[in-house]
């Protein structure tokens, strides 16, 4: 396969090689042309190229050439088919040796299944065996008379369930829950991070707490807006709380109080418009002129609270 395959390759790539160098028929076309080269040679110093002498050997010059190279182009097929038929030789050869391979493998599947089918015989003979030396044991008493029987310890009739011991399932039962209990309580003690007093937000935020605002009742039992407890005082501890929070604001900053001051929320409805108006209230009655400004774009309730006109804005 591999010296027909280099041959192939020879002829393909032009190269010459010993089938076409020996072959009879070309060696005697290649003498004929080498003759009638030189024939042509000789009369062209005699005669000119139009002479009859001259085309006759010029055509049989192109004769021989045609002849040269078609007996070439047959050589060079033969090499080719003998090619071809190394190649189909090498893959039947192949197909065979893979069926062989299939074959051999099935032959030791079958082979493992033959000796895990004899092992199953051999258990299964074995097991039979001894049931039937059970039987015959067994067939072998069934003709002895029976012994005499005795009473060693009488079967006493309980008092009282053996289980379930409901005390003891009781206390187990107390017990776990209890434990279980304070680990619940301590796991969502863990897990709360509310704020509940000033030190949790400290804690939390790590900013200073500036005042504690108590509830304020917002009935209004006159015309009056019963927001405003800074102004009116009928409310004490809110004013003050925020008198508190006034101080604490001006003296938040060192060297001078703050000039302007934002006041907002995390979640609607938390005291932002009622905190901004005491606020403002108790900074206009210590600092005099001030200026607030409503930036709600959504819901602006300040004018309600301060009962003013809502436009110009």
């Amino acid at each position: 396969m591999e010296e027909s395959e280099a041959r192939y390759r020879e002829v393909e790539a032009g190269r010459p090689i010993a089938d076409l160098m020996n072959n009879p028929l070309i060696q005697t076309l290649k003498a004929s042309e080498a003759k009638l080269l030189a024939d042509y040679s000789e009369l062209s110093k005699k005669f000119g190229e139009g002479h009859p002498r001259i085309i006759q050997i010029k055509q049989e010059m192109a004769a021989t050439r045609g002849k040269i190279e078609a007996e070439m182009g047959v050589v060079k097929q033969t090499i080719k088919n003998e090619y071809n038929m190394a190649r189909s030789q090498e893959g039947n050869l192949k197909k065979a040796l893979e069926e062989q391979k299939n074959v051999t493998q099935d032959q030791g599947d079958v082979g493992i299944q033959y000796r895990v089918l004899l092992r199953d015989v051999e258990t299964n003979r074995a097991l039979y065996e001894n049931m039937l030396k059970s039987l015959k044991a067994t067939m072998a008493t069934e003709n002895v008379p029976a012994t005499n029987i005795r009473l060693v310890y009488p079967a006493l009739i309980p008092e009282a369930p053996m289980y379930p011991r409901k005390f003891r399932t009781l206390l187990l039962a107390a017990g776990l829950g209890l434990f279980l209990g304070v680990i619940l309580a301590l796991a969502l003690e863990g897990l709360d991070t509310t704020i509940k007093t000033p030190e949790d937000v400290e804690s939390f935020l790590e900013i200073p707490n500036l005042a504690m605002i108590p509830h304020i009742e917002t009935s209004a039992d006159s015309g009056e807006s019963p927001e405003l407890v800074v102004l009116h005082g009928h409310q004490p501890l809110p004013a003050e709380a925020y008198r508190a929070l006034r101080t604490s604001i001006l003296f938040a900053s060192p060297g001078q109080a703050p000039r302007s001051l934002l006041v907002t929320s995390t979640m609607p409805m938390e005291g932002k418009t009622l905190t901004t108006a005491n606020l403002a209230t108790a900074m206009a009655k210590a600092e005099g002129d001030l200026l607030l400004i409503d930036a709600d774009m959504r819901r602006p309730t300040l004018h309600q609270v301060l009962q003013v006109p809502r436009e110009p804005g």
